[in-house]
């Protein structure tokens, strides 16, 4: 009888699965044909910073160097140690579009940058925000066009991106870069059904006075993106999967590193929308259901329902996986070993966050 329920179960899971590839992983690939020709605004690129002129001095090029007509490039200095605002100023007469804020002193104490991103709105002087991260670098000097060219309403107020992580050959990093597109085909899905409920400060276009109305929750030192996305109505955001429009950052160091990462960027995971809540969660509960179903039967013997369930539910999914590692350059022959993996690195974080400080984002 256990068993048989075990069995029901792991079927079950697998259609749930199924059925998210299907109705969500596959919204994004579908295109948005726009209603009209968007007319060219300003946009001001805003990047926070702190203590990491290292990584300033490898993308400044490709952010001042963009190939849009209008736009400025703000960076907060958020009381960097490490002489960031001396090269940044004798790097402004290279750049003329290139402008740096030192963050007010009585910020300097706020937990995360949401302080100093709420600083550095109000230095904007342009109607569009598009924001990344001192570690990431755009893919191509179009970057700004194409996330300006994904609105497709005249009443889109924010482009979600997409941000890879940096492909290496070691297992560890690409089971980062896997687990980076796994959360981008939920998020980017979700908003592409008009359900958003995040986005990623790394590559994130919004309009300015959304921004600025948006409530950030200061006492959270995460979640700035997701607080921004869900001040937008969600029928008013779209989504950007364009190659040319991706930014590239590199993968944490090691375990701990991606570990601590991603316990502090789940802490904002309770403050979602509850539909949201429980969707996300049914998803996450379905994966570990499905793989711990097939290793029980696996380790009890039943090896021919174990393959039969996962040939079945690996080719119900193949035709909307397939693309989406094509289009997302999801590495090759990753899913297969990756996938399973999420149930532990997951149940994992679900722990750390226990005893996770929501007062840090450096």
């Amino acid at each position: 009888m256990l068993l048989t329920t075990i069995l029901w179960a792991t079927i079950g899971s697998g259609l749930i699965l199924a059925g998210y590839y299907y109705y969500y992983f596959n919204a994004v690939m579908q295109s948005k044909t726009p209603e009209i020709n968007q007319a060219l605004e300003p946009v001001t690129l805003l990047i926070c910073v702190k203590d990491n002129i290292k990584q300033v001095k490898q993308n400044l090029a490709s952010w001042c160097e963009q190939n849009f007509p209008d736009y400025e490039v703000i960076i907060i200095d958020d009381h960097s140690t490490d002489g960031l605002s001396v090269y940044l100023e004798t790097m402004q007469p290279v750049y003329p579009n290139l402008c740096c804020y030192p963050a007010p002193d009585g910020i300097k104490d706020a937990p995360g940058k949401k302080a100093a991103l709420q600083f550095g709105l109000l230095q904007a002087r342009s109607p569009w925000i598009l924001m990344t991260d001192a570690d990431c670098k755009p893919s191509s000097t179009l970057w700004i066009q194409q996330m300006m060219d994904a609105r497709s309403q005249p009443k889109t107020q924010c482009v979600l991106g997409y941000s890879p992580l940096q492909k290496t050959a070691s297992l560890l990093s690409r089971w980062m870069a896997f687990e980076t597109s796994w959360v981008a085909n939920q998020y980017l899905g979700f908003a592409r059904k008009g359900e958003a409920y995040m986005g990623v400060g790394r590559n994130l276009l919004i309009k300015r006075d959304i921004a600025l109305t948006a409530e950030l929750h200061l006492e959270i030192a995460s979640g700035d993106d997701d607080f921004l996305v869900q001040a937008v109505k969600p029928n008013c955001i779209d989504i950007c999967i364009h190659p040319q429009a991706w930014t590239r950052t590199s993968a944490p160091d090691n375990w701990t590193s991606w570990w601590k990462r991603k316990t502090r960027h789940s802490q904002t995971a309770f403050i979602y929308p509850g539909k949201i809540r429980l969707k996300l969660a049914l998803i996450s509960a379905s994966l570990g259901i499905y793989y711990l179903g097939l290793i029980t039967l696996l380790l009890t013997w039943h090896d021919w329902w174990t393959v039969m369930i996962w040939i079945l539910c690996t080719m119900t999914v193949l035709p909307v996986r397939y693309p989406l590692i094509r289009k997302l350059e999801i590495p090759r022959f990753t899913w297969w070993w990756a996938e399973p993996l999420l149930v532990l690195a997951y149940g994992l974080v679900g722990f750390r966050m226990l005893f996770q400080s929501r007062k840090t984002w450096n």
